[in-house]
């Protein structure tokens, strides 16, 4: 028996609190008169692993970005996500990752771009804080990127840095935003078929109903289990959300982190 995702994204369910904005900044592209930003050598957070690694993982990212006049990556969010934990390494290495600036007439400005991530990665058998054995994927080789022309950029936008949600998720969110009016609403990647296998099973047939935190680079946050087809099942279908990669909610051309209601439909095809 096959089965099918059926997806309808919903309005979000609050209003966000209004908070103080930067001024936009001019963006430009590389062409005529503006060169491209270049990327400097990687300062790595985390080292390479080799040893003791099993479970070789492979897969390109793409992300949309825009290079400031410091050379600092801002209003980073997935074009191409792979929909699994590369992504999550992917986006700490852009997030990390350092420039020479682009120019005009050779004056440092802020050059948008988009980003290709080759990764290669492995799991290694580690303790945690409470010696308990877990295993922890790791890069396995430094990460290949390539820098390449935009895809619709702002001509002028805010520039932002991280996710735009609080560490806490007991905390209040103020930077979250309504989907309406100046705001467009965050779209949903489609699953990955590692995703759709993970959920078929896991769950039955049926509706679900999800409130879910997108945060600004495209990542679920937050996540809130409103109505299921399995009660008992609420940890399985957040599992399942986990996965789930978004273009963020928009608010002229700035990603902002918005809350929206997802319902998914697992109906049966072919019985």
């Amino acid at each position: 028996m096959k089965s099918a995702f059926l997806i309808i994204l919903l309005a979000p369910s609050f209003l966000a609190a209004q908070t103080a904005q930067s001024d936009p900044v001019k963006i430009y592209t590389s062409g005529p008169g503006v060169t491209a930003p270049e990327l400097l050598p990687h300062q790595m957070s985390d080292p390479y692993v080799s040893d003791h690694c099993t479970g070789d993982q492979q897969g390109k990212i793409s992300f949309s970005l825009i290079v400031d006049a410091g050379g600092t990556p801002r209003n980073i969010f997935f074009l191409q996500p792979l929909g699994n934990d590369l992504d999550v390494l992917a986006l700490r290495h852009v997030a990390e990752d350092r420039f020479k600036p682009g120019t005009l007439n050779g004056q440092p400005v802020a050059v948008a771009g988009s980003l290709d991530v080759s990764m290669r990665t492995c799991l290694r058998d580690e303790k945690d804080a409470h010696s308990q054995k877990r295993m922890v994927l790791h890069l396995a080789a430094e990460p290949e990127q390539e820098l390449k022309p935009p895809i619709d950029p702002p001509q002028q936008v805010v520039l932002v840095s991280g996710n735009g949600v609080t560490p806490n998720p007991e905390e209040p969110n103020p930077l979250v935003y309504k989907v309406g009016g100046d705001v467009k609403a965050p779209h949903t990647f489609p699953p990955s078929a590692d995703a759709m296998a993970f959920a078929r099973g896991l769950l039955d047939l049926g509706d679900y109903k999800v409130s879910v935190l997108v945060d600004r680079n495209g990542m679920p946050e937050s996540i809130r289990i409103l109505d299921t087809a399995q009660p008992g099942r609420e940890q399985q279908v957040a599992g399942i959300m986990r996965t789930w990669r978004f273009k963020p909610a928009m608010l002229n051309g700035q990603p902002v982190p918005a809350r929206v209601e997802i319902s998914l439909r697992f109906t049966a095809h072919g019985r």
